[in-house]
């Protein structure tokens, strides 16, 4: 068996929109396989990859490329959805919400429903190929949700703490696990357990040989710029500022073990990841700024 060809991303909350103009750059610079089934709508060429994987919003992301949905369809809702009233209570203002999430969670229950309307419209299934992650904070497990057991699954993920949960998408349902996967500080799942994938995986490929070939689309980390620690916050932002930081330090440890891997950082740092409440011209824009961000990485890349 030759290398495996893995996709990965890092998902980012509301950042992750700009990972759809990350992967449709890729598409036209011919770094991305894909078809053209219609003109001007690109899907991307999901069976080309061994494993596709991602956290939290990334999750998201790839799991509708992955299921055949054009790019430009993609851009679409996800720019028109407001992610805002997905969010339970959802009879207050998001910034209130907000800023009560420290002590009140808001739980994912409407963003669990969109995504399984979603997935019923356009006829998602099980993939063999999909894997994203969450962490159990019950059983203090990295638990990595796919439809089966990869058989070329990493020799020590026993020793690193890594459970596989196969069946998990035709059993729990899409809306069920990818919330699993996207409840940072403040937001809740389907069960308090659950918490975001990125904690223990971001990407979620600790599992995957370390000699295949990986592409990363890596949004990376707003809060570690310089002059963000100067700032007044709030207990949520000081939590999100910690996680970062020890996110930040295991991911590039981790990724850095691989060594036929290729990253892509659209460089969207100004956007704040929690701003569901973001509107649909801003969302296009961080989508297009993504493209043009990533233009050069895509063109410098060796196929």
């Amino acid at each position: 068996m030759g290398r495996l060809n893995v996709l990965a991303a890092t998902g980012g909350g509301i950042r992750g929109v700009a990972l759809a103009g990350v992967l449709l750059q890729g598409i036209l610079a011919g770094k991305v396989p894909a078809r053209n089934p219609v003109p001007g709508h690109y899907v991307l060429m999901a069976d080309h990859y061994d494993a596709i994987c991602g956290d939290s919003s990334a999750s998201l992301i790839l799991a509708m490329f992955a299921q055949g949905m054009s790019a430009e369809t993609i851009f679409d809702i996800l720019a028109e959805t407001e992610f805002q009233t997905l969010f339970k209570p959802f009879f207050m203002p998001w910034a209130l919400r907000k800023n009560l999430m420290a002590v009140k969670p808001c739980r994912l229950d409407g963003m669990a429903k969109w995504i399984d309307r979603l997935a019923r419209v356009y006829r998602w299934r099980p993939l063999d190929n999909f894997f994203c992650n969450a962490w159990d904070a019950q059983n203090n497990q990295h638990v990595i949700f796919c439809e089966s057991i990869p058989d070329w699954g990493h020799d020590h993920y026993d020793v690193m703490g890594i459970v596989f949960q196969p069946g998990a998408f035709s059993e729990l349902g899409w809306g069920t696990v990818l919330t699993r996967s996207m409840t940072l500080p403040g937001l809740i799942a389907d069960q308090a357990r659950w918490c975001d994938g990125g904690i223990a995986g971001h990407p979620p490929v600790n599992f995957v040989p370390l000699d295949a070939n990986l592409t990363v689309l890596n949004l990376g980390y707003p809060g570690l710029l310089p002059g963000k620690g100067d700032q007044d916050t709030g207990i949520l932002a000081k939590a999100m500022e910690c996680y970062e930081v020890t996110a930040s330090y295991a991911q590039r440890r981790m990724l850095e073990e691989f060594p036929n891997r290729i990253e892509i950082n659209p460089q969207i740092y100004d956007v704040d990841s929690t701003d569901f409440a973001m509107s649909e011209d801003a969302k296009r824009a961080m989508i297009m700024r993504a493209m043009r961000n990533t233009a050069t990485q895509w063109a410098a890349v060796q196929v």
